[in-house]
C-alpha cells in the first residue's frame, strides 16, 4: 500500500467500500472525485455561528489583550448555550442549529453540557 498513489489507494478503499455494501444494507455515496460547484450555505451558516459562540465562551473564560483567551468550561455552557441562540435568533443558521441542539437532547437523551462542550470544543480546534 506505500508504495501506490493516493488515487489508486482511494481506488481500492472504493472497492473495497462497494464489496462490503453488497454484505449489507448501508449505501455509499460515491461523490467521484472533484467536490461539487456548489454549497450547501445553511449548515455553514450554522457552523460559523457556533463558532462565534465558542470564541465567546472561551472570552468569556479569559481574555487577555493580546488577543489570547480560555478554553470553554463545561459547567453551565448548556444555559449560555441557549442565552446565545435566543439572542441570536434572527443570525442565519440559528434556526438549524437550535433544531439540532433539540432533536439532539430529545432523541438522544445527552447530557447539555456535556453536548455544548463537545461542540465548542470542536469548532475551535481543540
Amino acid at each position: 500500500m506505500e508504495k501506490i498513489s493516493p488515487f489508486e489507494l482511494k481506488n481500492k478503499l472504493i472497492d473495497m467500500a462497494d464489496e462490503s455494501i453488497r454484505k449489507s444494507t448501508h449505501i455509499m455515496l460515491n461523490a467521484g472525485r472533484d467536490n461539487p460547484n456548489w454549497i450547501s450555505t445553511v449548515p455553514r451558516e450554522a457552523f460559523f455561528l457556533l463558532g462565534k459562540f465558542s470564541i465567546e465562551e472561551c472570552k468569556r473564560v479569559m481574555d487577555l489583550p493580546e488577543d489570547i483567551a480560555g478554553i470553554p468550561e463545561k459547567e453551565g455552557i448548556a444555559s449560555c448555550f441557549e442565552a446565545f441562540l435566543k439572542k441570536n435568533e434572527s443570525e442565519a443558521g440559528a434556526e438549524l442549529l437550535k433544531n439540532s441542539y433539540n432533536y439532539t437532547l430529545m432523541k438522544h437523551a445527552v447530557d447539555p453540557d456535556s453536548l455544548v462542550h463537545e461542540w465548542a470544543e470542536g469548532v475551535i480546534g481543540d
